[in-house]
């Protein structure tokens, strides 16, 4: 099948994928870190209201850790443009 107009798909050098890996593994670890220190807090607290807290403060975090990972990838990708 022919495609119409222009390919929004861009091709990566094999630089760019090997940073966007790298970040992706950063950022991963990144994340396991902050859900692992959750549980382990979580173990250490008795009162539920506190507990909800803490979680919805990690999973902010966690949100923010996965946005900040796009960023950094929309710039690797765009370097090719």
């Amino acid at each position: 099948m022919e495609r119409f107009g222009t390919d929004p798909i861009q091709s990566l050098t094999d630089e760019q994928k090997e940073q966007l890996k790298e970040v992706d593994s950063l950022y991963a670890s990144k994340i396991a870190q902050v859900e692992l220190q959750l549980q382990t807090d979580l173990k250490k607290l008795s009162d539920r209201s506190e507990a909800e807290a803490l979680r919805k403060s990690r999973l902010a975090e966690i949100q923010s850790l996965k946005e900040k990972a796009e960023r950094e990838k929309n710039k690797i990708r765009q370097a090719n443009s």
